[in-house]
């Protein structure tokens, strides 16, 4: 398993969560700092019967913002 954090909308617009790798850190803006490194849309799978939700990374990485 590899460290890392997710995001859900960068600068106030809407998106499909994120997997960013690495530790969180504060941006000098105030935000977190992502550019440069690895990061995965997360896709969502729900049960129709009793609702558990299970979340995946898939190994396609998305280009660096």
């Amino acid at each position: 398993m590899l460290e890392g954090f997710t995001i859900e909308g960068e600068e106030s617009a809407l998106s499909v969560p994120c997997w960013i790798s690495g530790k969180p850190e504060a941006s000098f803006m105030g935000g977190l700092k992502i550019k440069g490194r690895e990061r995965h849309k997360i896709q969502v799978f729900r049960c129709a019967q009793c609702g558990y939700l299970e979340s995946y990374a898939p190994s396609t990485a998305v280009p660096p913002a």
